[in-house]
């Protein structure tokens, strides 16, 4: 029996919309199937998403327990859980007693909402928030099988409102109190006839999703220059420009320093993408980071004797946007460093009658550090997987 999960048109989804994907069971032809009988049975089958978040081993959150379930009727999916789970959707009862000759297949869909408060995937340096879609399934008389389909996905650092449920159906009315509200001129009064907006389509909720984090969010990508004054004790070293601090996934990081406002000479700078993770309620050990800086670009300029000069960076698309939570806080910020010199023979202009200017052999310099924290914001999920993979 083979298990296939198709998930169209993207594999890539948003906190606080609704995940869906087809599941085929098929049973391979007699030349490929590896069981003996021509027929295979299953007794049942379900489906649930999960997310558990895992530390190194040095910094476990919890105890996790794995469990063979020899014998088993029933489904845990803590036996098979490496860390411990934060968000676990009801499972929902696929299929019960299923039986496929060899060559056939049968697909069922399967679709539930992610909670908006739910968690971004994240893969760090000491902890990871991981979701799996967790298919369980179960011969006659055999152990419970599990297959772990993992599936990313992506939270505004805003609060982002869910869309609201359907509300339930109306309740059964006799015959005497339907024709009265079938004569009724109120068309809510009619328990036959279905409000438009009563059950709202996937791509109708996906839009409001996506409509809510854009709304949250819309002032903070408004381009506005902004401009920073670099100073040192010794004076003033540069102006940096920058169109604007909130940058989503996969844009690019622009900006220009204008180095002919400065008294001090700056001979060379450089600038990184760092992502800082910080972790809440870590053990107190010394062999434990509780703040891990993870760098993710870098850009390196000379820039003696030049007025303006430019900073590109690239948010990549497989980093997780900015989030806090109870176990992890992740943030983003830009690490500049700049290499400074007051010697006369930096700072005094060349003489515009010679040809060529040599710089000195030997000068003395020092360091100036600064961080300028940003906010990274999800892209569009459809911007990810142009292709969706099937898992097997």
């Amino acid at each position: 029996m083979e298990v296939e999960v198709d998930f169209a048109p993207k594999a890539v989804f948003l906190a606080g919309e609704r995940l869906t994907c087809t599941i085929h069971f098929r049973v391979p032809p007699r030349s490929r199937s590896p069981s003996p009988s021509p027929t295979e049975f299953l007794a049942w089958s379900s489906v649930q998403l999960q997310c558990e978040v895992v530390m190194e081993s040095n910094a476990s959150v919890g105890e996790v327990v794995k469990i063979q379930q020899n014998g088993r009727t029933s489904l845990r999916p803590s036996d098979w859980s490496e860390g411990r789970q934060i968000v676990s959707s009801k499972p929902k009862v696929l299929f019960c007693e299923l039986s496929l000759q060899a060559g056939q297949a049968q697909s069922f869909a399967y679709s539930d909402r992610i909670p908006s408060e739910a968690p971004p995937t994240y893969r760090g340096r000491n902890i990871k928030f991981a979701y799996h879609l967790l298919i369980g399934t179960q011969r006659p008389n055999a152990p419970v099988q599990l297959v772990k389909v993992p599936v990313r996905v992506l939270a505004s650092p805003y609060p982002v409102v869910a869309p609201e449920e359907p509300p339930p159906p109306r309740p059964s009315v006799g015959l005497s109190s339907a024709l009265a509200a079938l004569q009724s001129p109120d068309p809510g009064q009619n328990p036959f006839l279905i409000a438009p907006d009563a059950t709202p389509s996937e791509d109708s909720e996906a839009n409001q999703v996506r409509k809510s984090m854009m709304s949250q969010s819309h002032h903070h990508f408004h381009r506005k220059l902004t401009y920073y004054n670099i100073s040192n004790s010794q004076g003033r070293i540069a102006e940096l420009c920058l169109v604007k601090r909130d940058f989503k996934l996969g844009e690019e990081i622009v900006g220009v320093f204008n180095f002919a406002v400065g008294h001090v000479a700056c001979l060379q700078y450089s600038a990184r993408l760092l992502c800082q993770e910080e972790i809440l309620g870590a053990p107190d050990r010394v062999d434990f980071t509780r703040t891990s800086d993870i760098p993710h670009g870098r850009y390196h300029e000379f820039c003696l004797g030049f007025s303006e000069c430019g900073l590109s960076l690239e948010v990549p698309l497989n980093a997780t946007p900015t989030f806090n939570s109870n176990v992890c806080n992740i943030s983003w910020r830009i690490h500049f460093e700049f290499v400074l010199s007051m010697d006369e023979s930096v700072t005094r202009a060349p003489d515009r009658e010679l040809v060529e200017w040599n710089g000195p052999q030997k000068v003395n310099v020092q360091t100036l550090a600064w961080d300028l924290p940003i906010v990274i914001h999800p892209s569009e999920a459809l911007h990810f997987i142009f292709d969706p993979p099937e898992y097997t």
